[in-house]
């Protein structure tokens, strides 16, 4: 029950910076339409990639500081990871179709495609989070390996 805690006091914060900046970054007024889903994208698809680097740092010495299984942990990470992301994003895609979350400032192309930065951020906190799990265990289980076979 701890380790399904943890693992959603982890999500929940990851998912709140990456979205909040990559929804700060696409709102902003004061730049150009172009300029703002580049910058939004950037830093949301950027956001991820630090987040998942700092992730790699330090989940296990958190693992190994209170004694959780780390693959179980991984797993319920992502899943919840998962979950939140997909309801997140179906949420912003809602806000954005009902003009709540204004995508579009002006006509022309980026109004043909209203919103769709939402779906891509999420269709890549998904990815990311799947990278990081299976290159995880495969390290996980490599270690493993090495350990085993220096035992014989």
């Amino acid at each position: 029950m701890k380790e399904f805690i943890d693992a959603i006091k982890c999500t929940l914060i990851c998912q709140l910076i990456c979205w909040g900046l990559f929804i700060i970054c696409d709102e902003n007024k004061l730049m150009l339409q172009t300029n703002a889903e580049e910058l939004a994208l950037i830093c949301g698809i950027g956001t991820l990639i630090v987040l998942f680097i700092v992730y790699f740092i330090y989940a296990d010495k958190y693992v190994k500081n209170n004694n959780m299984n780390s693959i179980k942990f991984n797993i319920i990470l992502f899943f919840l990871w998962l979950a939140t992301s997909s309801l997140t994003t179906y949420g912003l895609c809602i806000l954005v179709d009902n003009n709540i979350l204004h995508a579009c400032y002006d006509s022309g192309w980026a109004c043909f495609l209203n919103g769709i930065e939402y779906l891509i951020e999420g269709f890549f906190m998904i990815v990311f989070a799947l990278l990081v799990l299976i290159i995880k265990i495969t390290i996980i289980f490599c270690l493993y390996i090495v350990k085993v076979t220096k035992k014989r």
